[in-house]
């Protein structure tokens, strides 16, 4: 069996350090929250943005996609199983502000 250089057993141990964070809820949660802050999804560039704006928004987005890109190594059902926890996330926070505006527009006819 041909030996392993050192690029390679660094990269071996990524993957395992991946795997282990990816093995416990909050360590999906922390990637995620992560990724989000990154705005994977948002646009890097609007009217009157100053060019160096984009450049750090553009960076800053590269890092989400890297950091799903090392997910999607490891494991692409768990990268799918973060999304769908997120997103119920989302729609739970819609469905209390919804309820809280309904509560407020009712007390504000009585």
């Amino acid at each position: 069996m041909p030996r392993k250089n050192p690029h390679e057993l660094q990269r071996e141990q990524e993957i395992n350090d991946i795997k282990s964070v990816l093995e416990t809820d909050y360590g999906k949660r922390l990637l995620m929250r992560l990724i989000n802050r990154a705005a994977v999804l948002q646009p890097t560039y609007a009217n009157g943005t100053h060019p160096s704006d984009f450049a750090f928004m553009e960076g800053r987005r590269e890092f989400g996609l890297f950091l799903i890109g090392e997910i999607t190594q490891v494991s692409s059902d768990a990268w799918l199983d973060m999304q769908k926890e997120h997103f119920q996330q989302i729609q739970a926070n819609n469905e209390k502000v919804k309820h809280e505006r309904e509560q407020q527009r009712a007390s504000d006819n009585d």
